[in-house]
């Protein structure tokens, strides 16, 4: 970094990173990002912790990581409906993964992975009109593929402003808005003194508190 003087510009050295809470759920293969402007949007942030985990994976167990936001098929289809114009359609598939998602899908990416051995595949229609039809079926197969994270979409419609606009899985992730959480919320510390517990136990308390409501939201999501 750089501090402006008269006619000069010092370097400095900055310890600029920025702490964010994270809860990795290695059963079900999900991640919990605390929301923080100033760690950058939804993407960014898949994008730091696929860079952050994918090298010493593949150097340890010979597998590479892919972080795609949880998204629902709702989003992509209420942009469809809404929109007279669709100039391009984009899916990114990871080809497969191990999770159980959608069969149909599952199994022609793994026709295809067992004759090309790609590790993605990379759908990409066009029509300069802006009159590319995006049917159900089988498009339908590939967004509950991409659904369960296994993947990403983004379609180019028609601005309202004049010109096109991009619309991506990544700007429609899911998230969560939770409570405030209070060290008096938690029902163990409640039992006790505040003032007998230590710092550690007192975060282990706030923490658990924080996953439960977050597996509370969570399942009021796959149930709308």
């Amino acid at each position: 970094m750089g501090i402006k003087v008269p006619g000069d510009i010092v370097e400095t050295k900055e310890d600029n990173w920025i702490p964010v809470i994270t809860i990795f759920d290695t059963e079900s293969q999900h991640i919990f990002v605390r929301k923080d402007h100033r760690f950058g949007d939804p993407e960014h942030i898949m994008k730091v912790i696929q860079g952050g985990l994918r090298d010493p994976i593949l150097a340890l167990y010979n597998h590479r990581v892919f972080v795609e936001g949880k998204t629902k098929t709702e989003h992509f289809w209420r942009i469809i409906s809404k929109h007279q114009k669709i100039y391009k359609l984009e899916l990114n598939l990871i080809s497969p993964n191990i999770l159980e998602t959608n069969l149909r899908a599952r199994e022609a990416l793994a026709a295809l992975k067992s004759l090309f051995a790609q590790d993605e595949v990379s759908v990409k229609l066009e029509n300069e009109a802006g009159e590319l039809r995006v049917p159900k079926d089988p498009v339908g197969n590939y967004l509950e593929y991409i659904e369960e994270g296994e993947g990403s979409w983004s379609v180019t419609t028609e601005n309202s402003r004049g010109g096109k606009k991009r619309h991506s899985s990544a700007q429609n992730t899911e998230t969560i808005d939770l409570p405030i959480i209070e060290e008096q919320d938690s029902p163990e510390i409640e039992q006790l003194d505040i003032d007998e517990l230590s710092d550690s136990t007192k975060k282990a308390n706030i923490v658990t508190k924080i996953i439960s409501i977050i597996y509370d939201e969570v399942s009021k999501i796959r149930e709308r």
